[in-house]
């Protein structure tokens, strides 16, 4: 699925998501990938996540979101500049950053424990100071790849995965 793009015109603030079903077709381990795919994943792509290629956006708040309930993960996020070239496929061991990515590497977002909310699990990480994401020259996206940080075996097949970022332009907080 393509990342969505919302902009809040009266706080210059950027929400930019990306929603995949997970294929979640057994019990996830510590450091496991979730992705769309066992055989063909892809990294999460924040596409335009800037107004032009090479600019740095400012990371303020990010969210992770399952539509299943009960989820206790403890979840990493691993931003890159570039598409990685480390393990994609859902259920796999992760291995990133890979050492042909340590260049583009932007940092891991390590998120607390998933909280139950209703019918859905939540994870959020409020960044202050924000964090500074550099785009490619070449390249206005924010690239990622979502891996377990505990194991967990409430997952269910093609349970909604969301990752919002919200991020601005300019450092002001």
């Amino acid at each position: 699925m393509a990342s969505t793009k919302k902009v809040f015109a009266a706080s210059n603030m950027i929400e930019i998501s990306e929603e995949k079903a997970l294929a979640a077709a057994e019990n996830y381990a510590d450091e496991d990938i979730l992705s769309e795919s066992a055989s063909a994943g892809t990294a999460w792509n924040f596409d335009k996540i800037a107004s032009q290629n090479g600019r740095v956006v400012w990371l303020h708040k990010s969210i992770i979101t399952i539509e299943t309930s009960g989820l206790a993960w403890v979840l990493n996020l691993h931003l890159f500049n570039i598409t990685p070239t480390g393990a994609v496929n859902d259920n796999v061991a992760n291995d990133n950053p890979v050492a042909a990515d340590k260049e583009e590497y932007q940092g891991v977002i390590v998120f607390p424990a998933m909280s139950n909310e209703g019918g859905i699990s939540q994870t959020q990480v409020i960044h202050n100071p924000p964090i500074p994401l550099a785009c490619a020259s070449g390249d206005d996206s924010i690239f990622a790849i979502l891996s377990t940080g505990t194991a967990e075996t409430g997952e269910a097949a093609d349970m909604k995965c969301l990752i919002k970022l919200m991020v601005k332009e300019s450092i002001d907080t």
